[in-house]
C-alpha cells in the first residue's frame, strides 16, 4: 500500500463539509493538501488534534462510585476495571482511545511536517510556524501516551525501561517498536525546543486550541518537572509566565452557576479536552451527579474561605458533589478540560523554585496565583515556611487546583518517585480495594491488539 497522506484541499469547494471530511478514515485515494492554509486547516481540526486520554482520570481518587449497582451498570469493561484497578484492564476491548485517537493526532502532525516538505513556498515566517504546530502536537500526544502507558520517568532505569512507540512518519506500514522512556523524553524535548523557536504566535491565540509560544514553553516546564529536573521546569515555566502571566481572579466569577467559565477563559494556554469516551465517571456537570462523587477526603482538603470549592462544584439531589463546567466547557461539552492553564504553570514554577532553594521567589510565585483564589486581605500565613512545609503546602495547592484535570495520576507516581509513598483505597459495597505505587497495576498495559505488533 502507497503512504497514506491526508487532505482537504476540497474544503476550499465545501467548507461546510470540513468535520465530515476529515473524520474518514485515511485512505490512499484522499486528495493530497495542496496549500499551506490546508495544512493549517488540519492541525486546526480540534476533535483530532485536541485530546488526551481518559484512563488516568478513570484510575485517580478523586472521585468514588456510591453504589456496586451504578459500578456493575457502567457501559464498558475498561471503564469498571480501571475504577478498581483490575489487571486484566481491557477484557477484550479494543479501538481504545486513550490509545488510537493519541497516535492519530500523532499520525495528522507527521502528515503535515512531510506534506510541508513537499509544498514548500517563499513564505518561510508561515512554513516555520506550521512546523512548530505540527511538533508541538507530536510531542503533546507522545508525552500523554507515554504517562498512560508507560513507567514514570526515573534517570537510573529511563535508558531501560521501555515506553512507547515514536512514530516520525505518516506511513502506516511503518512499524514501529516501544523505544525505551528516555529515548521518548529526548524525542519530546526535541520537538518542543524546535517548535519554541519556530512558533511565531507568542501568547495564547484567540483560538485556544492552536499551538502558541506560550504553550510550548508551558509544556516544556511540565515535561522537565515530571524529570525532576527542577532547574529546567522553573525556567521554562518563567519563560511562559513572561510572555502570559495572566491569572483569572475568582473573587470575579459566579459562583452560583454549573457554567463559571467562558469558552475562552483567560487562563486556558492550549485547549485540549479528554477523548470522547467513558462521560459517566470522567465527565462533567450535572450528568455526573449520578454515576459518582468527588472525593470527600479531597473536598475536606479546602479551607472554608477558599473560594474554589464553590467555583468547582456543586451539589446534586442525592448529596453527592460534582465537577461543574471547566475551563472552555459549554453547556453541551460534557468533556473535562486537560490542556494547559497559566494556574498550573505558577505551580510548577511554585514548586521548582522550591526544590532549588529559591524559597522566596517561590513563595511569592504561590502568592500571586493564591490570592486570585482566597478573599482580599486572607492571611496565607506561608512567608516563613521552612523547604519542606513549603513544598508540601504546594503540592497541597497543586492537587486542590488541579482537579479534574488529568494531573493526579501523574502526580502520584512522580511523588512516589520523590520519596512519598501513598497507597490508594477504593471502597465498593463491603470489598476494599488496594493500589501501592510501587504495583504495576500503576501503569496501563498497551492494548492486546496494538501489543501483537510490537514484538
Amino acid at each position: 500500500m502507497k503512504k497514506i497522506v491526508t487532505a482537504i484541499s476540497i474544503l476550499l469547494l465545501f467548507g461546510a463539509c470540513e468535520r465530515e471530511f476529515l473524520a474518514v478514515k485515511p485512505s490512499s485515494n484522499i486528495i493530497r493538501p495542496q496549500t499551506l492554509e490546508d495544512l493549517e486547516r488540519l492541525l486546526d481540526y480540534d476533535l483530532v488534534i485536541n485530546v488526551n486520554g481518559a484512563l488516568q482520570r478513570l484510575a485517580s481518587d478523586e472521585y468514588y462510585i456510591p453504589t456496586p449497582q451504578i459500578w456493575q451498570g457502567l457501559f464498558s469493561s475498561t471503564q469498571r476495571n480501571a475504577y478498581l484497578w483490575n489487571a486484566d484492564l481491557y477484557e477484550g476491548e479494543t479501538n481504545i482511545k486513550d490509545w488510537d485517537n493519541l497516535y492519530t493526532a500523532i499520525f495528522y502532525a507527521n502528515s503535515v511536517l512531510e506534506e510541508l516538505d513537499r509544498i514548500g513556498g517563499t513564505d518561510q515566517t508561515r512554513i516555520n510556524d506550521i512546523r512548530g504546530r505540527a511538533l508541538f502536537v507530536r510531542a503533546y500526544s507522545l508525552f500523554d501516551l507515554l504517562n498512560t502507558f508507560a513507567p514514570f520517568y526515573d534517570v537510573t532505569t529511563a535508558a531501560t525501561d521501555l515506553g512507547v512507540p515514536i512514530r516520525l512518519s505518516a506511513d502506516i506500514n511503518q512499524v514501529e517498536k516501544r523505544a525505551t522512556v528516555q529515548a521518548c523524553y529526548d524525542r519530546i524535548l526535541t520537538d518542543l525546543n524546535d517548535a519554541v523557536n519556530l512558533l511565531v504566535t507568542e501568547r495564547p491565540a484567540q483560538i485556544r486550541t492552536r499551538q502558541s509560544k506560550t504553550a510550548a514553553y508551558a509544556m516544556l516546564a511540565k515535561v522537565y518537572l515530571y524529570m525532576a529536573d527542577f532547574a529546567k521546569a522553573a525556567a521554562s515555566a518563567d519563560a511562559c509566565l513572561r510572555l502570559y502571566p495572566v491569572i483569572t481572579d475568582f473573587n470575579t466569577v459566579a459562583l452560583d452557576t454549573d457554567q463559571p467559565f467562558q469558552w475562552n477563559n483567560d487562563d486556558v494556554i492550549y485547549y485540549t479536552t479528554q477523548v470522547l469516551d467513558y462521560t459517566t465517571t470522567s465527565g462533567v456537570g450535572t450528568l455526573t451527579g449520578n454515576y459518582i462523587g468527588m472525593d470527600t477526603v479531597l473536598l475536606d482538603l479546602y479551607d472554608a474561605t477558599d473560594l474554589r470549592p464553590q467555583v468547582f462544584f456543586n451539589k446534586n439531589a442525592q448529596g453527592r458533589y460534582y465537577r461543574k463546567m471547566m475551563f472552555g466547557s459549554t453547556g453541551v461539552n460534557l468533556y473535562p478540560f486537560t490542556g494547559l492553564a497559566s494556574d498550573e504553570i505558577y505551580l510548577i514554577k511554585a514548586e521548582s523554585l522550591a526544590r532549588t532553594g529559591n524559597l522566596s521567589d517561590a513563595t511569592e510565585t504561590l502568592l500571586q496565583l493564591l490570592r486570585k483564589r482566597f478573599p482580599a486581605g486572607y492571611d496565607f500565613g506561608i512567608d516563613d515556611l521552612t523547604k519542606n512545609a513549603l513544598i508540601e503546602r504546594i503540592l497541597l495547592e497543586r492537587r486542590k487546583e488541579l482537579v479534574w484535570r488529568s494531573t493526579r495520576w501523574s502526580d502520584l507516581k512522580r511523588l512516589y518517585k520523590l520519596g512519598v509513598d501513598t497507597t490508594l483505597t477504593r471502597k465498593l459495597g463491603d470489598d476494599v480495594y488496594l493500589l501501592p505505587m510501587n504495583d504495576a497495576r500503576i501503569v496501563f498495559p498497551i492494548p492486546d491488539n496494538e501489543m501483537i505488533h510490537l514484538h
